[in-house]
């Protein structure tokens, strides 16, 4: 007896170690996660998440991996490391972002439990019914930004939209970020616009100048809102390079002795691709000519019967095009070269005009015919209407038709003669 339960209390004792043993093994490889995650915006460029850092409970090097997940898009995960914030760039905070970051024991399977912090205040309150909508802007290169935007569905007639933008060449954010700020707060650091388009008294555009050249790489953040706090603000961010539209280009064209088409135009920017197309008049397919880096083309074994018409237009190199490729220019003048005909062309063009002339002439003559005739037979004219009936009567008696007077009338002729001169008087 005294052995057996000897026994039972060296098992149970052996039983508990195990057991103690095992929690403290689960306790060292137990990893709280961060804690007090915040989110501030440093400046309109750029957002920042600090959290404080894990309880170092498994007595190992700690490092942060982080994910950021906006709707509808791939989610972007970030090496782990040792800082505890995360700068984010180039984001839509116009809709909800999920930030995540986990702590995890350097070169370990030892986790932490993931802290994930909902973003949807970085543009302050206000009644998104009202927001401006189906918002886009052109870069005018070099002279101007034009952004046009719809009024909200529950805009009121006199909702007074105003815009701010922000440029910037920097390609990092600020390593010295402090305090997290409100997005009202950064409006006052912004540059106005001033040159709005109105529709039935509400804005619905606006353009200023901007002349930075594409090598600079700008950035552009332009906000859409009201002083009053009454509309949620519309937040755009892009890089000015890729919303830049060129000038048309001018070109020229010509045909050369060997039945080829020159087509050239001027630089509109350096290393620049062009697109031309080409129209012929016995075809209504165009011909397309893409992404040609030089400033002029060829089109070999032109027909020189047809007539051709060509156009060109411009877009920022490939090497800096982002998602979505560059904005293509408007089209130049057109251009039109006309065909030269053969002599095929001469033959059956006269085969069709001779027929057609006859009849035409045919036609004049059966309706001027009585004319015609009038004008190659004139009339004789009839002497009984051109002189007087005494002919008739002449050619009828013989004679002639003059009447004597039947009685002479003689007249009395008296003179009257006066005196040289006159008695003196006496």
């Amino acid at each position: 007896m005294g052995s057996d339960r000897c026994c039972t209390i060296i098992l149970s004792l052996w039983v508990s170690i195990y057991f103690l043993l095992g929690s403290l093994a689960k306790k060292q490889d137990y990893l709280p996660p961060p804690t007090n995650l915040t989110f501030g915006m440093d400046g309109m460029f750029c957002l920042v998440f600090q959290w404080n850092p894990s309880e170092n409970t498994a007595n190992c090097s700690i490092k942060y991996s982080k994910i950021l997940l906006r709707k509808n898009e791939t989610p972007q995960e970030r090496g782990p490391s040792t800082n505890l914030t995360a700068h984010v760039k180039k984001v839509d905070i116009n809709k909800e972002i999920l930030f995540t970051v986990q702590a995890e024991c350097d070169n370990t399977n030892i986790v932490s439990n993931k802290t994930t912090l909902p973003v949807q205040i970085a543009t302050g309150k206000g009644n998104p019914n009202i927001s401006v909508r189906n918002f886009s802007c052109i870069w005018y290169y070099p002279e101007y930004v034009q952004c046009t935007w719809k009024p909200g569905r529950d805009a009121p007639p006199n909702v007074n939209y105003t815009l701010i933008y922000w440029t910037s060449v920097e390609l990092s954010c600020s390593s010295n970020f402090s305090q997290p700020k409100q997005f009202h707060d950064l409006l006052p650091t912004g540059s106005s616009c001033s040159n709005y388009t109105y529709s039935n008294g509400i804005p619905t555009g606006c353009q200023f100048r901007f002349q930075n050249r594409i090598a600079t790489l700008s950035k552009l953040v332009t906000a859409v809102s009201d002083w009053s706090k009454e509309v949620k603000p519309y937040l755009y961010y892009v890089g000015a390079n890729s919303i830049a539209k060129l000038k048309p280009p001018v070109i020229s064209a010509y045909r050369t002795p060997n039945d080829n088409i020159n087509i050239s135009w001027n630089e509109v920017y350096k290393d620049a691709l062009h697109e031309v197309l080409v129209q012929k008049s016995n075809s209504e397919i165009h011909e397309n000519y893409k992404d040609i880096a030089g400033l002029s083309i060829e089109i070999p074994n032109a027909a020189t019967d047809v007539k051709y018409t060509v156009k060109v237009r411009v877009r920022l190199p490939s090497y800096s095009t982002l998602p979505g490729g560059h904005l293509w220019s408007d089209w130049s003048e057109e251009q039109t070269l006309q065909g030269v005909s053969n002599g095929r062309d001469i033959s059956i063009l006269l085969l069709l005009l001779i027929p057609a002339i006859i009849i035409v002439a045919a036609v004049i003559l059966l309706i001027y015919m009585r004319r015609l005739k009038i004008l190659i037979f004139p009339r004789v004219p009839d002497p009984g209407k051109v002189l007087s009936s005494d002919l008739q009567q002449w050619l009828k008696n013989g004679r002639t038709v003059y009447n004597e007077p039947s009685k002479e009338e003689i007249c009395p002729i008296s003179m009257l003669e006066t005196p040289l001169t006159s008695p003196p008087m006496e």
